[in-house]
């Protein structure tokens, strides 16, 4: 079972197709971090750690540009124990919603939960996302590397084929 992150640079360069390579590597690397410590608690029972040695219980991959545009995609394929886990038909939904959380909370945003799993979380440990917050910070601040250097205006985080849901992260952590 698999699910696909894209994240979209928009305005600025980013509209002429061009990053500053350093920037958006600098980007790059923030997204994957942040993207990995969150996995990495979906999958553990909400373990968050500060540093990632392996990954256990999921993969994730950078996917090529398939637009010709600034898309980055990751691509996260859960292991059996994580399925079991969450199980197959709505690990996917759990997932995003257990990202959204992390995200929004990391950046200041209030956040409705749209699933029992989510919402029993934040009831039972509501804890658990401010922590995740903490380990997010330094992270999210790189990933929004190419807006503090005027490269691009806004940095948007799809999921794709469930219509129009995304998160828009416009203002750099710490600015």
């Amino acid at each position: 079972m698999e699910t696909t992150i894209h994240i979209i640079h928009e305005g600025h360069n980013a509209d002429t197709g061009k990053l500053d390579l350093y920037d958006s590597a600098e980007s790059l690397h923030g997204f994957a971090r942040a993207v990995n410590l969150i996995s990495h608690a979906f999958t553990h029972d909400n373990e968050i750690k500060e540093k990632l040695k392996k990954q256990d219980g999921f993969s994730s991959e950078f996917t090529g540009a398939k637009r010709g545009c600034f898309e980055l995609s990751f691509l996260i394929t859960f292991g059996n124990a994580a399925i079991k886990e969450h199980g197959h038909s709505v690990i996917a939904d759990k997932y995003w919603d257990y990202f959204a959380a992390a995200v929004n909370t990391s950046v200041g945003l209030e956040y409705t939960p749209n699933t029992a799993f989510v919402k029993n979380l934040i009831i039972e440990k509501p804890f658990i996302f401010d922590q995740l917050a903490e380990q997010l910070e330094s992270p999210l601040e790189k990933a929004h590397r190419t807006i503090q250097t005027r490269d691009a205006e806004a940095v948007h985080i799809y999921r794709p084929r469930v219509g129009d849901k995304r998160f828009l992260t416009t203002k750099p952590i710490g600015i």
